[in-house]
């Protein structure tokens, strides 16, 4: 029941409580390396047989205190940019 303004505002306000640190995965929000399930290839050689599905993963780098910027790293995409 928002207008497009109270819409327009509220995105505004939501973004203005991001913390930048997060942005380039800087502590507290650094982490390990992890491993994201990203589906599954069929047919590939596996114990249980040739037509076994193989589980697929996405890398996701390990990131220490310093952030993405010592890796070479360029900062984390907002959720909106990969709707467009």
């Amino acid at each position: 029941g928002l207008t497009a303004q109270e819409q327009a505002d509220l995105v505004a306000f939501m973004k203005s409580l991001t913390d930048e640190r997060v942005r380039f995965e800087e502590a507290p929000f650094d982490h390990p390396q992890l491993l994201i399930p990203h589906g599954h290839q069929l047919g590939a050689h596996h114990q249980l047989g040739s037509m076994a599905a193989e589980d697929q993963v996405e890398i996701l780098p390990a990131v220490g205190q310093q952030g993405r910027a010592p890796l070479g790293l360029p900062p984390l995409q907002p959720f909106e940019a990969g709707l467009r």
